[in-house]
């Protein structure tokens, strides 16, 4: 299993967000949360990613126990915003450049991985335009694809269907 929770618990001040939640993700599935708010879908989620720590339970992305393999799991896992993060001022390959630069890709590589994320992205008319001027969908797309850039083995992506256009929701990543 790629990800798997058991008896997972929460609390905040003696108040249980998450109570007894167990769940297992198989490696290429496609897995979401749907609730009501206050659900604890958001709260699993930084669990997850290591952002909070589980009050119990066991908790393992990719094999690493998220409490004690904290690292392990950050390098495994990669995140799509809600909300757009882009630097307005930035142009699309700058952006790429930049995130495949975060995660220490080697340079022989980079140029290769950018292109074909333009490419693939359909931003290759617009490569060296500033984010500020590309649609809400545009930028929704160059976030998606930026994550698919490294060697994530667990992508997240919060409020998957905002501001994405229905090419971008039916493409299979797998091909950056």
């Amino acid at each position: 299993m790629i990800v798997e929770t058991r008896n997972l618990a929460k609390e905040y001040n003696g108040i249980k967000a998450l109570n007894g939640v167990s769940f297992s993700v198989k490696e290429g599935e496609i897995f979401g949360f749907l609730g009501l708010n206050g659900a604890g879908k958001k709260t699993t989620i930084k669990i997850l990613m290591t952002l909070l720590m589980p009050t119990s339970g066991e908790v393992y992305v990719n094999g690493y126990n998220v409490v004690e393999k904290a690292m392990k799991v950050m390098e495994s896992i990669g995140l799509v915003h809600q909300r757009n993060v882009l630097k307005n001022d930035m142009s699309a390959r700058e952006i790429l450049i930049f995130h495949v630069m975060l995660y220490s890709i080697e340079d022989r590589e980079l140029e290769e991985k950018v292109e074909r994320a333009l490419k693939f992205a359909d931003f290759e008319s617009r490569v060296d335009e500033k984010v500020r001027n590309f649609s809400g969908g545009m930028k929704r797309r160059l976030e998606t694809v930026k994550v698919f850039m490294h060697s994530s083995k667990i992508v997240y992506r919060d409020e998957p269907s905002l501001s994405s256009d229905s090419t971008l929701r039916s493409t299979k990543f797998n091909k950056i």
